[in-house]
């Protein structure tokens, strides 16, 4: 979510899964997002056909990424990640 709206700005092109602006999510789609574990973001990729994340370095969604053998990890910096999934 942090960097949904950066993506959204700078990327237009670009699919994003979620993004702050928080007034467009019905609040059963927030707290979903936010109480998310492993098997409900691998749900979601595959629902969704999301295919790389850029997550918050230390989030729940970065350790479940990093944890999987389908989730390649592209570049990292000191506050994020980016990840692609494997066909």
């Amino acid at each position: 979510m942090l960097f949904g709206g950066f993506l959204v700005y700078y990327a237009p092109n670009l699919r994003v899964f979620i993004d702050d602006r928080c007034e467009l999510y019905r609040d059963e789609s927030l707290l979903a997002y936010v109480n998310a574990d492993c098997r409900k973001i691998e749900y979601w990729a595959s629902k969704y056909g999301v295919s790389s994340a850029l997550t918050q370095s230390g989030s729940a969604m970065d350790i479940c990424l990093k944890g999987k053998k389908a989730w390649v990890r592209l570049t990292s910096t000191t506050t994020a990640n980016l990840y692609e999934k494997k066909e």
